[in-house]
């Protein structure tokens, strides 16, 4: 059901909108400077993953905090009297402890989100104003990086103080459908729903139509795993809508039926020709299904025989199947097989390498 007609949809770019690769590079490079950050994002663009990344490669212990969530203790800590001094005393809550005795990467989530009292925009001041919170003072080489929604997408937030926002740089994450696609290939997303968004884009990936369900970066990952345990096709139909709401999971069945006219098998184990340049193989559509469907089937298969390698090269080298298809293909073969180390002992596929070189794809070379 849904609770407006009224199409979200991440809003126009704006000069700080970065795609996920580029704002990790950025947000790390201000995070290393000292600067405090702020990123919004639509919700479930990767926002969290983002920071959980930049916190792995620092190599600092990861602490996420939701003010908005978070009672009075546990921000400022638990007072109680001191008999002998007549005086409060007070225990910190564990998490400021930590970051204060020790470098750590401290990440505000939902920084913006409704809720936010007045203990909860001062502690955040004064985190990033004072680093320091109360008698506590953050570690010098602890960072802090901040997150939130962004206030035209359908989600409720609640403005940051001017006195706040001007202590951030602000970073907006963009939806990006070629690192979300890279992160899905490496983290074994359905093939079928990466043929599905590399075919269709940013709108795929994201739209937020008003409804509880709608399709995000964050609800796709819950989809594909859906469909590893859903084997019958009415509780996978009703499971995909609970993930990504009605109007996609029907628009995501559509597509499957054009998916399900390939045959990997066939096309490995026999040769089978596919020609790209003839009839509907020609669409977009059938191009990224064929090329999803058969690297997904690849990757399946823990020791195929050497015999097949050449019906992989003549796969990947089929009439009308461009650059960029063949670069998809050998991505997502990439991630979790030795195929393309095997494939470089044969001559044709080391010509169509050559080929890719000014792309550099030397990985595959």
């Amino acid at each position: 059901m849904s609770r407006t007609t009224k199409s979200k949809r991440p809003p126009a770019p704006d000069p700080m909108a970065l795609g996920y690769a580029e704002a990790s590079t950025v947000v790390s490079a201000l995070l290393c400077s000292g600067m405090t950050t702020f990123l919004r994002g639509s919700p479930g663009t990767g926002k969290s993953s983002l920071a959980r990344q930049l916190a792995a490669e620092m190599s600092l212990p990861f602490f996420d905090i939701r003010l908005a969530q978070c009672e009075p203790a546990e921000i400022a800590g638990v007072h109680f009297p001191d008999k002998e001094t007549g005086m409060l005393r007070v225990y910190p809550p564990a998490w400021l402890t930590a970051l204060c005795t020790a470098p750590g990467f401290l990440f505000l989530d939902e920084l913006n989100a409704p809720g936010l009292t007045k203990l909860h925009q001062a502690a955040a001041l004064q985190l990033t104003l004072d680093r320091r919170l109360g008698d506590m003072t953050l570690h010098p080489q602890t960072v802090i990086l901040a997150a939130g929604n962004l206030e035209d997408d359908g989600a409720y937030v609640t403005p940051l103080s001017s006195a706040l926002a001007n202590r951030f740089a602000h970073i907006t994450l963009s939806v990006d459908v070629d690192s979300w696609l890279a992160w899905g290939s490496a983290q074994g997303i359905s093939p079928e729903i990466l043929a599905y968004i590399g075919q269709g884009g940013a709108d795929l990936l994201y739209r937020n139509d008003g409804g509880y369900a709608f399709p995000s970066p964050r609800s796709w990952a819950m989809a594909s795993r859906m469909l590893e345990v859903c084997t019958d096709e009415r509780t996978a139909r009703l499971a995909m809508t609970a993930c990504i709401g009605p109007r996609a999971a029907e628009e995501f069945r559509a597509f499957i039926k054009i998916y399900q006219r390939i045959n990997p098998m066939k096309v490995i184990e026999t040769g089978q020709v596919v020609d790209f340049t003839k009839g509907r193989k020609r669409e977009l559509s059938f191009m990224y299904a064929a090329t999803f469907a058969v690297a997904g089937w690849l990757r399946k298969q823990t020791d195929l025989e050497s015999n097949y390698l050449p019906n992989v090269v003549r796969f990947l080298t089929s009439p009308g199947l461009n650059e960029e298809f063949q670069f998809l293909f050998l991505r997502h073969i990439h991630q979790g097989t030795d195929l393309v180390h095997r494939l470089k002992a044969l001559d044709a596929y080391r010509d169509c390498a050559r080929r890719l070189l000014h792309l550099n794809l030397e990985m595959y070379a």
